[in-house]
């Protein structure tokens, strides 16, 4: 019994030091939520920002800076090109990452190059039929979405946002799933 008692003795010290190190060295792993994801999306964007003025047609630049830091936190990120999800020959590329709150599974779309497709910024590329910042407007969710992506470079999303975003880029080839695309996409970051 007196082993027992060294033994539970250690294992607190043991983790009394853990402790002790990890707020001595500040090295705990920061606790993810959406806050946390909008802040490495920002400071990607505006590291590139730093190099060039203007980030449109960059997406995947910032993509793989984004999801380079992401994995650095062994965040779980995919990587999408519009062109593989809808009925459009151009190339786009997004990131979609998750992470868990209270138990429930929280999706976040990035897209810190959206802006570009913001009628103010420039023109309609010939490809597209209208400027999918105005068909992603055109509903309340879709507002939501497009004032995220703008303000912030990433929303908070779920199945049916995916597919409003990628319905403002053209007809949806098959109907987006974001658990499933988790499973199942071979890509995996």
């Amino acid at each position: 019994m007196v082993w027992m008692n060294q033994v539970n003795y250690l294992y607190f010290k043991m983790n009394d030091l853990n402790k002790f190190y990890y707020d001595i060295l500040n090295i705990r792993k920061p606790s993810v939520n959406y806050n946390l994801i909008k802040e490495i999306v920002n400071k990607k964007t505006n590291e590139l920002l730093k190099r060039t003025n203007d980030i449109s047609g960059l997406c995947k630049v910032i993509a793989l800076f984004v999801l380079e830091e992401l994995n650095k936190l062994n965040i779980r990120t995919l990587e999408f090109n519009i062109k593989d999800l809808c009925e459009l020959n151009y190339e786009h590329v997004f990131l979609i990452s998750y992470y868990k709150e209270n138990d429930e599974i929280k999706y976040i779309l990035i897209d810190p190059t959206y802006t570009q497709f913001v009628k103010t910024k420039g023109f309609l590329n010939p490809k597209f039929n209208a400027w999918p910042s105005e068909i992603l407007s055109k509903t309340e969710k879709g507002t939501k979405i497009l004032e995220s992506l703008v303000g912030n470079g990433c929303s908070l999303v779920e199945n049916e946002d995916v597919n409003l975003y990628l319905n403002s880029f053209g007809s949806v080839v098959e109907e987006f799933n974001l658990e499933k695309s988790f499973i199942t996409h071979s890509k995996k970051y």
